[in-house]
């Protein structure tokens, strides 16, 4: 994935509105590269599908990512962590529309 950022950072440069999606290599870990190059549609399977992981947390913390590097962000501006209590299972169809969204969504 990161010898891929260069491209990235191309594609951002020439159409700063244009929607760049990154899929594969990406989770909590590795967001903030994508990012930072300009990446505003964010695909994530395996680091979303763990078991015994709530999907909401590395849901929310690449979507943080996005809004900060991606959009200019204020950390007060960022997306909240979801509450502990919360209902910890979000179906997997939800997850691929929200993270489809949140490119749509953050590229306006």
């Amino acid at each position: 994935m990161p010898n891929m950022m260069p491209k990235v950072v191309s594609l951002r440069k020439a159409w700063p509105n244009l929607s760049i999606q990154v899929d594969g290599g990406l989770s909590p870990s590795t967001i903030d590269v994508a990012a930072q190059a300009g990446a505003n549609v964010i695909v994530a399977g395996s680091a979303v599908f763990k078991k015994g992981l709530d999907p909401r947390k590395p849901i929310v913390t690449m979507r943080r990512s996005v809004e900060k590097y991606g959009n200019g962000k204020s950390d007060e501006e960022l997306t909240p962590y979801p509450p502990h209590d919360a209902i910890a299972f979000i179906p997997p169809l939800v997850v691929t529309a929200t993270l489809y969204a949140l490119g749509q969504f953050l590229n306006k």
